[in-house]
């Protein structure tokens, strides 16, 4: 079968983005259907400059210093992330709501600080598929399942996150169970140890 000419494949691949999409999406489709798009253009906005980071504190995803400086296991992710785009972090601190509500409008382009899959925001911001489950804590008898979120519609912007947040999950998820484990302590994520057993005979003290 002779190789299709240049003209004839762009044909082939406008044909085929048009039917993906339909309507009027299918003129942005011809001009290359690079989806997923960010409407507002958040991965090139902060590729190689500044990622606005907001943070709420959520031991040990997120950790204030004592001079304020930033740290834990989510923090040290989105370092990651940034330095993948050739960008610094500038970081936020503030209540979730508020970093969450300034998302909203843009003014940040990722929020992190022990989010999880059921937050009210779901509908008004872009939330990262779960990329890790905690166990129970000995306050609350469900697990938690780890979100990240970024502005709404910025779907480039989300799977380039996923991507990143999957492959540190794969290397370093036993790791976060770990010591998720030894700093809770006794209680749901770890059972007590039983008491020993008597000695065969004995009496219990009275």
């Amino acid at each position: 079968m002779p190789t299709p000419a240049p003209a004839a494949l762009r044909r082939r691949r406008g044909g085929l983005c048009a039917g993906l999409l339909g309507g009027a999406a299918a003129v942005v489709a011809l001009i290359g259907c690079d989806l997923p798009r960010d409407p507002g253009g958040t991965m090139e906005t902060v590729r190689g400059n500044v990622l606005r980071a907001g943070l709420t504190e959520d031991a040990p995803w997120v950790v204030r210093g004592e001079g304020g400086e930033p740290g834990g296991i989510e923090v040290e992710l989105i370092e990651e992330f940034a330095a993948a785009h050739d960008a610094r972090v500038v970081w936020f601190w503030g209540p979730a709501d508020e970093a969450l509500r300034q998302l909203e409008r843009r003014q940040l382009d990722l929020v992190a600080g022990g989010l999880t899959d059921d937050t009210p925001w779901a509908g008004r911001v872009g939330l990262s598929h779960a990329y890790f489950t905690e166990p129970p804590r000995p306050d609350s008898e469900h697990p938690r399942n780890h979100v990240m979120a970024v502005p709404p519609g910025e779907n480039g912007w989300l799977v380039a996150l996923d991507k990143r947040l999957a492959r540190a999950a794969a290397e370093r998820g036993d790791r976060w169970r770990e010591r998720l484990l030894a700093e809770a302590g006794p209680g749901p994520l770890e059972p007590a140890a039983p008491p020993e057993p008597s000695a065969p005979g004995s009496e219990a003290p009275r």
